[in-house]
């Protein structure tokens, strides 16, 4: 069964304060979030195949700038950290649209390649099956005459 949890920072309005968390479906988490902040909630950052683990080693790893339970102070440290996910994400999802454009471009071209062979074989078999037709009309003719 594939991993549906996702960890995540949401951002408390223009404050700086960022909530650490995770959950299976962050908008419902945040629906729940947001009944209890004063701030509107915002996501700055969602990461995928998330786990409790990944979680308790990020509380971990910003535990200097922790204010209580998950929320955390939006320090350069932890808006550095999300800059740099985001990046790395953009970087790969251009690479991964960049290679998809490529094996669509090779499909595109492979399916041409195609055509035009079944086109030239369509074209072989038709003067093939015309000469065939001049033979016989030919030899049609040859009989008439004799």
């Amino acid at each position: 069964m594939p991993n549906r949890k996702v960890v995540y920072f949401a951002q408390a309005g223009h404050t700086n304060r960022v909530k650490i968390g995770c959950a299976v479906s962050v908008l419902k988490r945040l629906q729940t979030l947001q009944t209890g902040c004063p701030e509107k909630l915002r996501i700055v950052l969602t990461i995928q195949n998330g786990s409790r683990a990944l979680e308790k080693q990020l509380h971990k790893r910003f535990s200097k700038s922790r204010i209580t339970g998950e929320w955390f102070e939006y320090e350069p440290e932890i808006s550095g950290y999300v800059l740099e996910s985001r990046a790395e994400r953009k970087e790969r999802f251009e690479q991964e649209s960049y290679e998809r454009r490529l094996e669509l471009e090779q499909e595109e071209h492979e399916r041409k390649e195609q055509e035009e062979y079944e086109a030239a074989e369509l074209e072989r078999y038709e003067n093939e099956m015309y000469e065939k037709y001049l033979r016989e009309q030919e030899a049609e003719d040859a009989e008439e005459d004799c």
